[in-house]
């Protein structure tokens, strides 16, 4: 999740240098208000977008237009998703990574047959704390 949105933000940084010169102006003062640091991070970030193969480039443009196409709160919902992502230790992340590597080759149909047993399961866990509520409260 993390190199997708760092490579969002190549992208981001490539269009927007691309763009006609009114938005450069806006660029160039949003620049001239970032920390070295931030600067030299927007340069690496460049350097590594430049080396990227095109076939790598495309992909990342279509993540990119596909994120930019989801709803203000889809967006956050992805940014928090990845936020919590970043804070989890080593090996979680790579369990997050081979499931999301799996769950990718899956058709539609096998995706929304394992959703729905997981509603299943859900419910069935549900349904077993009421009733053992109710016997805990003597019913």
């Amino acid at each position: 999740m993390r190199n997708i949105l760092f490579h969002l933000l190549l992208i981001f940084i490539t269009i927007s240098l691309s763009i006609t010169y009114s938005f450069a102006e806006t660029n160039r003062e949003k620049w001239e208000k970032m920390s070295p640091a931030q600067k030299q991070e927007l340069r690496e970030q460049y350097k590594r977008w430049q080396a990227m193969p095109e076939d790598q480039k495309e992909v990342l443009k279509k993540r990119f237009k596909k994120f930019q196409e989801l709803s203000p709160e889809e967006r956050q919902r992805a940014r928090d998703n990845y936020n919590r992502f970043k804070k989890l230790p080593p090996d979680k992340k790579e369990k997050v990574k081979s499931f999301l590597k799996n769950w990718s080759k899956l058709s539609n149909k096998e995706k929304a047959d394992r959703i729905e047993k997981l509603k299943m399961k859900k419910h069935e866990r549900s349904v077993q704390r009421d009733i053992n509520k109710q016997r805990r409260n003597g019913r």
